[in-house]
């Protein structure tokens, strides 16, 4: 039988064990509580609205990220030009980019596209293609004559075959019989849809807008044969020749808002109240006092004392 003073000390230290145990158990639980705050406080969105948590930039439940601005988001995307900026598109409004565009369109042409460059770009942002681009091949097919049908049957703003549109149903795993394809090809929302949607699988195909382009317009077999023995495509073409020429015009839309947006920055900041403002100013210089104006509050001071003495 143990001794009563070492029965004591093992008590003793089996209570030190426990109690460094539960301290261990403590400091973890309260590390967890802490880090369940944090991740809660930091990362918990306050809206339910995703869009409207700006710079955050979230996420909606289609996985599209959105600027915080009323813009459309192209910052990801390969340009049809190279002088295209797609950053500088992506950060005018909405409104301001369709009305410019609109307004560098000739007359029908202009009226007629102002019912459906909405949807154009919205698509474009969709499937992240050059949005110029995908407006030009509206342009071109159909003039944005929702009625058009050529001799082939090629239907609508984007001129869709009934094929291509069986095709691209199919695809798009959309449960519906031939002569109802066909029908809704008519539909203007439906057959702009389609349309992007076939002009992405063609640049994703090819790799290159100018292929994708002649492939819309000569089927992407014409490409690949061509592509196959070493012809050269979209050289000179008629079809991509006018798409390019109405790109041109609507990237004068895009240079002309680049202009206007330089000139009222340049104003906005060399400019308040009609002054200009010297180099001191941006130094920060007109917030530091001088070294009179250092001398001049150490005076009073000097004064104060010699009174008090």
């Amino acid at each position: 039988m143990k001794a009563p003073s070492e029965r004591y000390s093992s008590h003793l230290e089996h209570f030190s064990t426990f109690c460094t145990n539960a301290k261990s158990l403590l400091t973890l639980g309260l590390c967890a509580f802490a880090a369940v705050l944090s991740f809660d406080f930091f990362w918990t969105p306050t809206s339910t609205n995703f869009r409207d948590l700006g710079i955050l930039s979230s996420i909606n439940s289609n996985n599209h990220v959105y600027t915080p601005y009323n813009s459309y988001n192209f910052k990801e995307t390969n340009p049809f030009f190279k002088s295209l900026h797609l950053g500088f598109l992506s950060s005018i409004d909405k409104k301001t980019l369709e009305d410019t565009l609109i307004a560098h369109m000739e007359h029908p042409i202009n009226v007629r596209a102002k019912k459906y460059i909405s949807s154009l770009l919205h698509f474009a942002e969709e499937r992240q293609l050059d949005p110029l681009w995908v407006i030009s091949i509206a342009w071109t097919e159909s003039h944005f004559n929702p009625t058009a049908q050529s001799y082939v049957k090629a239907q609508g703003l984007m001129q869709i075959m009934p094929k291509t549109g069986v095709f691209l149903h199919k695809l798009l795993k959309r449960s519906l019989n031939k002569d109802d394809i066909i029908e809704i090809l008519r539909v203007p929302h439906v057959n702009m849809e389609l349309g992007v949607y076939y002009l992405s699988r063609l640049y994703k195909r090819f790799g290159l807008y100018r292929y994708a382009t002649v492939a819309y317009n000569m089927g992407p077999g014409f490409v690949r044969q061509s592509l196959r023995f070493n012809r050269p495509v979209g050289i000179k073409n008629v079809y991509y020749d006018k798409v390019k020429k109405n790109y041109k015009k609507l990237l004068a839309a895009v240079e002309t808002l680049n202009k206007r947006s330089r000139s009222l920055g340049v104003e906005s900041i060399l400019h308040k109240n009609n002054h200009e403002f010297d180099l001191n100013y941006y130094l920060g210089m007109d917030i530091v006092p001088n070294l009179d104006e250092k001398i001049a509050k150490k005076e009073p001071s000097k004064s104060r004392f010699a009174k008090n003495s």
